[in-house]
């Protein structure tokens, strides 16, 4: 009894070892899908891109679209649609500068935004991931952002909730972080290990692959990626 009760409470403790991202910026991993007969080959040659996908008349009834460079895959059964994003680099461009661009393209100031190399993508061997992060990673807390702190200081410290102070701080540094640098930012993760942050994964040469972050299992399987130039 005495042992299950310190198993309950590590596991409980871990729940809310929340570090920022800027000090942490290893991905989680996902749990990889066995490949059977529920998963289908879907390959767009003009992208690019080939992968596996979920498949299955009776669990799953997605359909995969696409327009321009974004690849859909849309669940009449499933709120909100899951999707990727094809982009090609130029041959001049660094894999930063052009993830750079994407962020622009969506209306924000690169300037407030820096690339950071996570290391390899654990599901393909020799590809690399990135992630963005706020170039300026000081964050100056307005008034009611100070209050929202203090308040859950007091309520954690009471037992009261498990949402505390840091966890607090986090959310704000989230926010601040995809308002400046686009969803292409999302970090997620807040409060739980289930969670997928965005993130761009590069083939070295000239395509660059962004995988949204997820609450919830992805569309496709992860190691099955093969980005062609």
């Amino acid at each position: 009894m005495f042992l299950l009760a310190i198993l309950l409470i590590s596991g409980c403790a871990a729940k809310t070892d929340i570090k920022p991202r800027a000090e942490n910026l290893a991905t989680s991993i996902p749990e990889i899908a066995p490949i059977d007969n529920t998963l289908k080959t879907y390959e767009n040659k003009d992208l690019g891109i080939k992968f596996l996908y979920k498949f299955d008349d009776i669990a799953f009834h997605g359909k995969i679209s696409v327009k321009d460079n974004v690849i859909s895959y849309v669940d009449p059964n499933d709120s909100p649609s899951q999707y990727i994003v094809v982009f090609t680099k130029k041959n001049d461009q660094t894999v930063e500068e052009a993830i750079l661009d994407a962020v622009k393209a969506k209306g924000k100031d690169p300037k407030n935004c820096i690339v950071v190399n996570n290391g390899g993508y654990w599901a393909v061997p020799g590809y690399q991931e990135y992630v963005l992060d706020l170039a300026n990673q000081k964050i100056i807390y307005t008034k009611a952002e100070r209050q929202k702190i203090k308040e859950a200081e007091i309520e954690s410290a009471k037992g009261d909730s498990y949402y505390s102070g840091g966890m607090a701080e986090k959310e704000i540094y989230n926010q601040r972080l995809v308002a400046s640098c686009s969803e292409y930012a999302e970090p997620l993760g807040l409060a739980t290990s289930q969670t997928t942050p965005s993130r761009f994964v590069y083939n070295g040469k000239n395509k660059i692959l962004f995988l949204p972050g997820l609450f919830d299992p992805a569309f496709y399987q992860d190691d099955s990626f093969e980005l062609s130039d």
